[in-house]
């Protein structure tokens, strides 16, 4: 029976977890959603064309998708400790396989911040044209790193607040669109009473 318990100094000690939710589905939603959706779909579609454009996120969507199936392959077959994507590659192919495709990830995932600054600066230029974008993107980056430096806590709470705020601005983008589709339609029966009455009238 006592060699069943366990010490004070021999149990693992568990980091924060912050749940699916906080942790996965928030930072994607954040990602999709906010600069690659407002301002780089545009963009794509306005250099590509709509076809090159469906063909592009074809192209990625082929990529995500089948990525997600192979973790979810591997996840079901070990088991998954802590350390993110270069736990999962090191745990299932070696650590030199988890190095060699864990640190470009890494690498790809801290400058990929430099895309969402400036399009942080870009929107900010909408409101404030006079404004550097250079010089808004270096006082966002500084305040995203103390914010992430004094509590990781406190910067999925703002990812939360954030996350209020594209969602406010999607549901009032869904609900523009479909009052002036309504009015489209008002106006639309509209002419074709007045060509009724007209074709009644002759």
């Amino acid at each position: 029976m006592q060699g069943r318990e366990m010490s004070a100094a021999e149990t693992p000690t568990v980091g924060p977890r912050y749940g699916t939710f906080a942790g996965v589905y928030r930072p994607v939603f954040l990602t999709i959603l906010g600069a690659m959706l407002y301002l780089r779909e545009g963009w794509l579609v306005g250099n590509a064309g709509l076809l090159g454009a469906l063909l592009v996120i074809g192209v990625a969507y082929t990529i995500t998708g089948t990525t997600a199936l192979s973790l979810a392959s591997i996840a079901t077959n070990v088991r998954v400790r802590p350390g993110g994507a270069f736990a999962i590659i090191a745990t299932a192919l070696g650590l030199e396989a988890g190095g060699a495709i864990g640190i470009p990830l890494f690498l790809a995932q801290s400058l990929s911040a430099s895309m969402y600054l400036y399009a942080f600066a870009e929107a900010w230029q909408v409101w404030f044209p006079s404004h550097s974008a250079m010089l808004v993107a270096g006082v966002a980056f500084c305040g995203v790193a103390l914010l992430s430096a004094v509590s990781a806590n406190l910067a999925l709470k703002a990812q939360g607040w954030m996350l209020l705020v594209v969602g406010g601005s999607k549901v009032h983008l869904i609900s523009t669109q479909t009052m002036h589709g309504i009015d489209i339609v008002i106006q639309l029966a509209g002419m074709n009473v007045k060509l009724m009455s007209i074709f009644i009238g002759l």
